[in-house]
């Protein structure tokens, strides 16, 4: 089951009893600005939940799985990285694997 930003708004603004439009819009707000403080090269960090934090990707080999003789090289590359807290962590671990299959 997949939990949209759409749906996640709803259940906010039923909860804290706030017009859908206005958490909608601090929602956004919050996505934007976690997108420019990783643009600018800075670490997110939320307590219990996980860090957020750009990583340097070494160059590497690939393959095309339908045509595996050809080879391509995948340049070194910064990508985002995401660590969960140890209580993130111990809350999935929780759950039981055979339901994701």
């Amino acid at each position: 089951m997949t939990v949209t930003k759409k749906a996640m708004v709803k259940r906010i603004a039923a909860e804290t009893e706030v017009k859908r439009a206005d958490v909608k819009e601090v929602v956004q707000h919050f996505l934007d600005d976690m997108v420019e403080a990783l643009s600018e090269g800075k670490k997110i960090e939320f307590r219990r939940f996980g860090i957020f934090e750009l990583v340097v990707a070494k160059e590497k080999v690939g393959r095309n799985p339908k045509k595996p003789q050809n080879e391509v090289v995948i340049p070194e590359h910064v990508k985002v990285r995401f660590r969960t807290s140890e209580s993130l962590t111990k809350k999935v671990s929780q759950l039981a694997p055979k339901d994701f299959k």
